[in-house]
């Protein structure tokens, strides 16, 4: 498996997870390992890089209504409706921030030193 295919595994294993575990979705594990030329995007995407000798951006795309149900279960409090697509995309980047990173950190010493720019929003 090469790098880009053990991240990506890593990573649609993780978010699924987190969807049905944390966020209680009926999702299934459907996932194909895909490296992508092009994106196709969503309502709300965020994005990451990596910076590896195979250089790389990540990308979460996903509706209004998912990136809402992140949101609230990062805060359990009532949001404003005119705040609430702002914030959800700043869940939507923090989650992706926070399952990478915990994903590289846990990758074999193999692959060396990767690091990660912040997330950014499309």
């Amino acid at each position: 498996m090469t790098f880009g295919e053990l991240v990506l595994d890593r990573l649609s294993k993780r978010v699924i997870a987190y969807l049905g575990n944390d966020l209680q979705l009926n999702v299934q594990n459907t996932t194909s390992i895909t490296i992508a030329k092009e994106i196709q995007f969503s309502n709300q995407t965020t994005c990451i890089s990596i910076f590896h000798p195979n250089n790389a951006t990540v990308a979460m795309s996903t509706s209004y209504k998912l990136s809402e149900l992140l949101l609230r279960s990062f805060l359990n409090i009532d949001i404003l409706n005119a705040d609430i697509n702002e914030f959800s995309q700043a869940s939507l980047a923090e989650t992706l921030n926070i399952t990478l990173g915990n994903i590289i950190k846990d990758l074999p010493n193999e692959y060396g030193e990767i690091t990660i720019s912040p997330p950014f929003s499309l």
